[in-house]
């Protein structure tokens, strides 16, 4: 339903990223949606962009 809305909308060409909030476990939940640096904690070798950032002007869909 949220895609074929989505494919009506002005922004149709821009990102639609997904979050199945009920598969990121809870001590991951801020690093997946806002990203991190570098060095940010001891596995973080690279800095990622979170799921808002790349969804930026496109739309962000959540389902529990």
């Amino acid at each position: 339903m949220a895609r074929s809305l989505r494919y009506f909308s002005p922004r149709r060409e821009c990102p639609f990223i997904t979050i199945d909030l009920g598969s990121i476990p809870e001590s991951l939940f801020e690093s997946e949606l806002f990203g991190y640096e570098k060095g940010a904690f001891t596995d973080a070798r690279k800095a990622k962009a979170g799921r808002m950032e790349v969804a930026s002007g496109g739309t962000l869909f959540w389902m529990k």
